[in-house]
């Protein structure tokens, strides 16, 4: 009895032609409007749930047309048809447009980075990739596929991205313009600024979402940012290709499309301006007051710091971590529920992180610290400060304060028990409606504190 109403052979035309009608208009609005494909969809979605109604109501004529006495049904079987068609076509236009993947490798192979998505949804400005590959030769099938997949996969997350795809020997003009001289390459354009990505072997292509996403970041980003590392109190140089250098951190963050260098902060009256982030880089020799000053104002002034302290180390800089509200604790962190192989228990291995934090929220993978020293929170500053650790051990680690034993071993009343905090973010906290300022000179800057920096070395890198 509830559905006589809609089995009126009326009220059902109604439903196929309002469904006719919606998919009419929402394939208009796709293409006169491309960017506004959840309009379209939306459209495209209510035609399918109206025709499908239709066809539904109409289940019996469907049979008769199976059965081939359609002529017999004459006008109302053809338009039964012309429904069943629209259905197919509109199905397989919102599949096409909104295409659903599930990967079930164990590993995620086949998923984005949290990171490529994030720059993906947010991509605001109109970019073009193209793709220079061969349709023949010796596995040029398989790197074209393999590429055609993410760039798919990209674009299924932005409107922006535009993707062509030449062949470099029967399009030899294009290539020319380009200045192509190698295949499996990828331009990326947006605007005047422009990024290359070359794929010299198979064992690259392991890589590809990384090298694309930084292509983008840097077709994207309006400038560089500018990234110092400071020198002069036996920190990692850049320089270095050894085991202790950060040369590998350097070309990582080239390839991340940001511009590195280092500055002798003795020499400078305050660190540059354009500076986005200093980092300061496991010092084992005391700074001068005067640099350490500079350092105070460059916060206070709205900068961001980046500092990593070793244990067993004095830098000059323990006062200015303590006006941010942290402590750097005396220790040497051991780790015992988790190990390197072959590695002592000073080698800490975290997989710990703050899920709220946007340095650490989607950070999944392990991270092993040399040795590292642990970093508490001031209580006297929550008042004035936001801290967050952003990388703890576990339960079962403690904080080693008699360092002069070779033989560590928990000592309940002298060490720290886990879990400890080998990292944290300070920000000033913001001031609550109608309170007063809690000091005349408010804190501005960023700071970011790590008590190993043997972890960001090529050694480990």
């Amino acid at each position: 009895m509830a559905m006589t109403w809609l089995q009126d052979g009326r009220l059902a035309r109604w439903f196929g032609l309002l469904g006719l009608m919606l998919a009419v208009a929402g394939l208009a609005v796709y293409a006169l409007w491309p960017r506004q494909s959840l309009a379209a969809s939306l459209l495209e979605g209510a035609a399918v749930l109206c025709l499908i109604t239709f066809l539904a109501v109409n289940y019996r004529a469907i049979r008769a047309v199976s059965a081939g006495r359609a002529a017999r049904l004459g006008l109302h079987s053809g338009l039964m048809v012309i429904v069943f068609v629209a259905i197919v076509t509109l199905v397989n236009v919102l599949a096409a447009r909104h295409s659903l993947q599930w990967d079930l490798s164990e590993s995620g192979q086949f998923s984005l980075a949290p990171q490529t998505v994030q720059l993906l949804t947010q991509l605001s400005q109109d970019v073009k990739a193209t793709l220079f590959v061969q349709n023949t030769g010796p596995d040029q099938g398989r790197t074209k596929r393999v590429l055609q997949g993410l760039m798919e996969g990209y674009q299924r997350h932005t409107p922006h991205l535009t993707v062509e795809y030449v062949d470099p020997d029967s399009r030899p003009a294009v290539a020319k313009q380009y200045g192509i001289t190698q295949y499996n390459t990828v331009v990326f354009e947006s605007g005047a600024q422009e990024a290359r990505v070359r794929f010299s072997s198979p064992e690259e292509l392991d890589n590809r979402e990384q090298l694309f996403t930084n292509a983008l970041i840097r077709v994207t980003r309006a400038e560089k940012k500018r990234i110092v590392f400071l020198e002069g109190h036996g920190e990692h140089r850049l320089d270095d290709a050894g085991q202790n250098g950060f040369s590998a951190l350097k070309e990582a963050l080239e390839r991340e499309g940001f511009d590195v260098g280092s500055l002798l902060l003795a020499q400078q009256g305050s660190v540059p301006a354009g500076t986005t982030v200093l980092v300061v880089g496991g010092p084992n020799k005391l700074m001068a007051p005067q640099e350490v000053e500079r350092l105070r104002a460059y916060l206070q002034e709205g900068g961001r710091l980046l500092v990593m302290v070793d244990p067993m180390t004095e830098s000059g800089l323990e006062p200015l971590l303590g006006e941010w509200g942290v402590t750097i604790d005396q220790d040497l962190v051991i780790e015992t529920s988790v190990q390197l192989f072959g590695a002592g228990a000073e080698v800490v291995v975290a997989t710990s992180y703050s899920p709220t934090h946007p340095v650490t929220r989607d950070f999944k993978l392990s991270t092993a610290f040399p040795a590292a020293r642990s970093l508490r929170a001031d209580p006297a500053r929550q008042g004035t400060l936001r801290y967050e650790g952003l990388v703890m051990t576990s339960e079962k680690s403690w904080g080693e304060t008699d360092l002069r034993n070779p033989q560590v071993s928990l000592d309940r009343l002298r060490d720290l028990k886990g879990p400890l905090h080998l990292a944290a973010a300070v920000q000033p906290a913001s001031p609550q409606e109608g309170e007063p300022a809690a000091s005349e000179t408010p804190l501005k800057g960023q700071l970011l504190v790590f008590g190993d920096s043997d972890f960001a070395a090529n050694g480990f890198f």
